[in-house]
């Protein structure tokens, strides 16, 4: 998608992607969250119903609505 719809080098979606990847590095974070604060008494269900619900707006949208770089980025940050 990057490099045939919006036309990146190399170099700039080597850029996005790393960008990408951000929230597998805090997910120890949020792991650590959803045990130590229960929503509702349930630990893990609601984060992964809400994330879950997130995630598939983000491909929604992604589909969709995406026409710039910075958009795509931002749902796949999302997703």
């Amino acid at each position: 998608m990057f490099k045939d719809d919006f036309g990146m080098s190399p170099a700039a979606m080597s850029m996005a992607t790393s960008v990408i990847s951000f929230p597998w590095i805090i997910k120890p974070i949020w792991g650590f969250i959803s045990d130590t604060y229960p929503i509702f008494g349930y630990k893990r269900k609601i984060y992964l119903g809400t994330f879950g619900l997130i995630g598939a707006l983000g491909y929604l949208v992604l589909a969709f609505l995406v026409n710039a770089v910075w958009n795509a980025i931002l749902c796949l940050i999302i997703i």
